[in-house]
């Protein structure tokens, strides 16, 4: 069994469970950044992402991405990775990326720069992964 230590991780370990997704969980202190995360993590094969929160150029779009922790992804590239998915769709292209202030990161994720998480505790649009 698991120790449930948040609302959201009761959230999203019911999900994986109702769903039948194979998991194990590991609780450990606080990592800010990948580099002090990484003193925690388990050779298990499993894959350490980095999730960041961005806003479009007018903050009327919000963006939660994914991706491998030791790759570098360039703002640049995400927004024309953005831009293809989105005109393909027949949607509005999102123009220039930010990061999002801490006060967006939590009216929209409920979440702190430093634990953003692609399991947001509020509405919040499915995260995006770019392709490697």
């Amino acid at each position: 069994m698991f120790e449930i230590i948040s609302d959201r991780q009761e959230n999203v370990l019911r999900y994986l469970q109702d769903h039948h997704i194979p998991f194990t969980t590991y609780n450990h202190p606080e990592g800010k950044t990948i580099e002090e995360a990484k003193r925690w993590w388990h050779d298990d094969g499993s894959v350490h992402c980095k999730n960041i929160f961005m806003r479009n150029h007018k903050g009327d779009q919000h963006y939660l991405i994914c991706f491998p922790c030791d790759d570098d992804l360039a703002i640049h590239d995400i927004e024309h990775w953005l831009k293809d998915i989105l005109v393909s769709q027949g949607k509005k292209a999102p123009g220039k990326l930010s990061f999002a202030s801490p006060e967006r990161m939590m009216r929209y994720l409920g979440l702190e720069p430093g634990s953003v998480s692609p399991f947001p505790s509020q509405g919040c649009t499915l995260p995006l992964f770019p392709p490697q």
